[in-house]
């Protein structure tokens, strides 16, 4: 497996931020999140929609492509993800560590 695309290559080829988007998702939620949940998860999503962009060619492709399908697929998995880092925010960081990621 390859290591997550790097931020700057990310942004060059996609023109996406997902940093800027979770925490767009993850401030929205009604949920009292600390600063350090919140930045764990912005973090983890970050490296994580990358990491899935260096190791699946679906993902790529739509990230790379020049309409909204990939912005759109970054909003709903990332809500997705917020979902359940909300419902039980310690065994969604026990079942994603990000030194699988590295």
């Amino acid at each position: 497996m390859a290591l997550p695309t790097p931020q700057d290559v990310f942004l060059q080829q996609t023109s996406l931020d997902p940093a800027f988007i979770a925490n767009v998702v993850i401030s929205d939620r009604p949920t009292n999140f600390t600063e350090e949940e919140k930045q764990w998860f912005i973090e983890h999503t970050d490296k994580w929609v990358r990491w899935f962009h260096a190791n699946n060619p679906k993902w790529t492709e739509s990230l790379n492509g020049p309409e909204n399908k990939g912005r759109d697929l970054l909003w709903m998995f990332i809500n997705h993800w917020a979902d359940a880092y909300e419902h039980n925010r310690k065994k969604y960081q026990k079942q994603h560590p990000m030194e699988d990621l590295v």
